[in-house]
């Protein structure tokens, strides 16, 4: 057997005895010192590194360094050292430094592993130069197997990150030949991108995520081309009621200094297509009450529907538009002027919220449908006063009756702007007010009635009769009656009870 070569106390500069803070100072002296990092290229210093760090694994461990003492005894052979070491470690002196070399070894082995790792990862903007660097001087303190298993994940690490690059290349490559295409179709950018094709993210994405992105792109690829052949129907048959062929249309416009096909035309510049469609139906709609239409219009200011532009057709469609609002303001104000006069003197009212539809500066403001909407409001509430009129001098009629006075005798008593009453010129307004003066003379009745009289006898009785009565007037007497009628009670009583006793 191999007798231990090395005096690890002679190593670390210590004696035999001393204690294990001493120890730890001598070796982070001598490592300090002997560092690599602080020399360079010196095989010597390397050596004397290596040799302290040796020491120290077993000085340092209080375990280790009592069997290495035992195993220093001159008294104890080497049956009983192999027999402290097994005790202590589960294997002889000799196997535990051959564990300590396979230890090493694997250590070194590591960090030329990492370096390499190091060389290829950064073409992928990773690295792995911070464990390099916490592993320095860790040396104979990593087992194999911890070495194992961090090299085995980093392994799966790495491979990940491959098969993500790949990933990335691959769908740069797709994107390449999608952008254009869909650019074409479309005149449009695919969105939200930049990160899919960012170089610093080259490792970030996996496998099904650019898989999933991809089939997106794709789905709405097909979706686009569909639209497209839809609108194209859709104009070819607009097109058609105008007796014109699509390809004609088609090749009068250019995009890119190419005149437009089928094949070429975006689905961006058919909408722009069929909107200008739409515009030329709005403003046959304006033409149309001068009997003529879009191509007559165009026709006289040297265009045509070939060649007309959407943003020309905005203009004349504004144009019109702005014409056509004004003349229906013009139109609405020759029947207003009629109907607030009718409409005063039906009601004695005004029409509310009027005045921006009379206002001048809103001439070209709303469309004649909006007018016509707001005419046909004013009079169907005309007409519903008209019958409200026609209910109230019905009841009024009944209520005169009772009273036995004639309708248009009790008009012709009042007045409105000099005018008597008269069954055409009385107002709703009016009426509501003359059967209101019949609900208050019926009240008044009803208090009089318990001295024996009428309203008629009270109102004689002060020179006044009931044509004449205002329905302030009648008010008045109604409060009066009212605040007395506990008095009008007590006086009653007491004129009964003189009249039995004169009996």
């Amino acid at each position: 057997m191999e007798t231990i070569e090395k005096d690890y106390y002679k190593v670390l500069g210590v004696s035999e005895n001393a204690d294990q803070e001493t120890i730890k100072k001598a070796y982070k002296t001598i490592a300090i010192k002997f560092h690599p990092d602080n020399n360079p290229n010196d095989t010597v210093a390397e050596k004397k590194f290596k040799e302290a760090c040796d020491a120290y694994t077993i000085l340092g461990d209080c375990n280790k360094r009592q069997a290495y003492d035992l195993s220093r005894s001159k008294n104890n052979g080497i049956n009983e050292m192999e027999s402290i070491f097994q005790h202590f470690f589960g294997c002889s002196y000799f196997d535990l430094q051959e564990k300590i070399k396979k230890d090493e070894k694997a250590y070194d082995d590591y960090i030329v592993f990492l370096n390499e790792l190091e060389v290829k990862l950064q073409s992928y903007g990773k690295s792995v130069s911070s464990l390099i660097k916490k592993l320095q001087g860790m040396r104979g303190y990593i087992t194999s197997s911890e070495i194992h298993k961090q090299k085995n994940k980093l392994l799966q690490e790495y491979k990940i990150i491959e098969e993500n690059a790949k990933a990335f290349d691959t769908f740069q490559k797709f994107y390449e030949v999608f952008k254009e295409n869909f650019s074409v179709l479309t005149s449009e950018k695919w969105s939200n991108i930049e990160n899919y094709c960012d170089k610093k993210n080259r490792s970030k994405y996996t496998p099904d995520e650019f898989e999933k992105l991809r089939r997106k792109m794709e789905s709405k690829y097909d979706e686009k081309l569909q639209e497209k052949a839809q609108n194209l129907s859709l104009l070819e048959k607009k097109l058609q009621v105008r007796n014109i062929e699509l390809d004609n249309y088609l090749g009068k416009r250019h995009r890119n200094g190419a005149a437009l096909t089928k094949e070429n035309v975006s689905t961006h510049i058919l909408s722009i297509l069929l909107e200008s469609m739409d515009l030329m139906d709005e403003i046959d709609s304006y033409l149309i009450r001068v009997e003529i239409t879009i191509e007559d219009y165009l026709k006289s200011q040297g265009k045509t529907i070939e060649e007309i532009t959407r943003n020309e057709l905005k203009v004349i469609r504004d144009t019109l538009k702005v014409e056509e609002n004004a003349k229906a303001f013009d139109t609405f104000q020759e029947f207003y002027e009629i109907f607030k006069e009718n409409f005063s003197a039906l009601t004695s009212e005004k029409w509310s919220n009027i005045e921006n539809y009379c206002d001048k500066k809103n001439r070209s403001k709303y469309t004649p449908d909006e007018f016509e909407k707001l005419r046909r409001k004013m009079e169907s509430k005309y007409d519903e006063k008209l019958q409200e009129k026609a209910q109230n001098l019905s009841l009024l009629e009944k209520k005169l009756q009772v009273r036995n006075i004639e309708l248009d005798n009790y008009l012709g008593k009042r007045h409105r702007n000099g005018a008597a009453l008269t069954k055409e010129n009385v107002s709703t307004h009016i009426l509501s007010i003359l059967l209101e003066s019949m609900d208050l003379m019926d009240e008044i009745d009803s208090y009089l009635i318990r001295v024996g009289i009428t309203i008629e006898d009270y109102l004689k009785s002060r020179g006044k009769t009931i044509e004449e009565i205002t329905k302030n007037e009648l008010k008045v007497i109604r409060d009066t009656l009212k605040e007395h009628s506990y008095w009008l009670k007590i006086s009653l009583s007491k004129f009964e009870k003189e009249c039995r006793e004169i009996r």
